[in-house]
């Protein structure tokens, strides 16, 4: 179990052996993840700037959705976290959360830059 401010180690040819060796097809949607991540982010630093549980919990349920593809800790924990924190009115737990999520979110991303680039 990870404890937080600690980081999870990810394990993308994991994912690749899940999805029975098809590496083309674990590419493809590490560039979606990349693609949609920043647009999903600004959408629920907005959410928590705005007090507002309905984008927060339906933004982060969706960053649960992406991140799980590729790990079910860390930032998948920490949305699901984020998710049942606007959803129970405990918004001030958020900006807490998404500043963890933030950081597992780059731990996350140097690891599918690094399956990207083949290392």
């Amino acid at each position: 179990m990870e404890h937080e401010g600690s980081q999870p180690t990810y394990d993308v040819t994991g994912v690749v052996d899940r999805l029975g060796g098809d590496r083309a097809f674990v590419s493809e949607c590490v560039d979606l993840f990349a693609a949609e991540l920043p647009l999903r982010l600004q959408a629920l630093r907005e959410g928590v700037r705005a007090a507002s549980a309905e984008a927060v919990q339906a933004t982060a349920h969706a960053l649960k959705g992406m991140t799980s593809n590729f790990c079910l800790e860390g930032p998948a924990r920490t949305a699901h976290l984020l998710v049942s924190a606007a959803r129970d009115g405990r918004l001030d737990e958020a900006p807490r959360l998404l500043a963890r999520l933030e950081d597992e979110l780059q731990g996350l991303q140097a690891a599918l830059d690094q399956f990207r680039d083949g290392r």
